[in-house]
């Protein structure tokens, strides 16, 4: 995700092959949804990133294993808190602990970018009355939420992107998200706006005036 500031941005989610080379040097920070999904994230550029002097912050809800990184010496992202790396953007996650101190699989946040569009990433997981109400300019919403219509209608994004659009098969019990699927949460949204994008494509985002 690119920002204002010309060769700046973040990263969400960044996986792939040779993605080091398009996001390390503009990445200030990364951010993983679902941090156990080996596939969703590229754990060369992580370790490039937390050795990094000085580092580049990876923010994440659950520990996972990675060569040559101590996992004791990353903070640990506490759902429904402020947090993130100090660079102006105003980062929360959103979700809850259970009452036995867990989490769950995966994190969802909001976004504020001073100046900049809004943006609120919804994992699967996100209930919608752990949303706050209130407009953002963006959306990123998982298809694999159950409550993904109310989510959208409470926040009333400028723009949803449908995320697990064209990602592989991570779990055998998880199958792909067909475009069949897809489409019909699109028509099930109208008339909000959505996008599904392939790879290597992207959309600007402004902030609604």
């Amino acid at each position: 995700v690119g920002t204002q500031e010309k060769g700046k941005g973040f990263a969400i989610d960044a996986a792939g092959a040779d993605v080091i080379e398009w996001v390390f040097a503009a990445a200030e920070f990364c951010l993983l949804t679902q941090p156990l999904d080996s596939t969703r994230r590229n754990d060369q550029l992580l370790i490039r990133m937390l050795l990094s002097k000085p580092p580049h912050p990876v923010l994440t809800h659950i520990a996972f294993h990675l060569p040559l990184v101590s996992m004791q010496g990353v903070p640990l992202v506490e759902p429904g808190t402020n947090c993130g790396p100090p660079t102006g953007i105003k980062i929360r996650s959103l979700g809850s602990k259970k009452p036995d101190g867990s989490v769950a699989w995966s994190c969802s946040y909001r976004l504020e970018s001073p100046g900049g569009p809004s943006l609120l990433v919804v994992g699967p997981t996100l209930r919608a009355e752990e949303v706050e109400a209130g407009k953002v300019d963006a959306l990123l919403l998982s298809p694999r939420n159950p409550e993904a219509l109310q989510i959208v209608q409470k926040v009333a994004p400028g723009l949803v992107v449908l995320d697990d659009a064209f990602v592989c098969q991570s779990f055998p019990n998880l199958p792909r998200i067909s475009l069949r699927n897809l489409h019909a949460l699109q028509k099930a949204m109208q008339p909000q706006r959505s996008v599904l994008l392939a790879p290597g494509e992207s959309w600007d985002v402004t902030v609604a005036r």
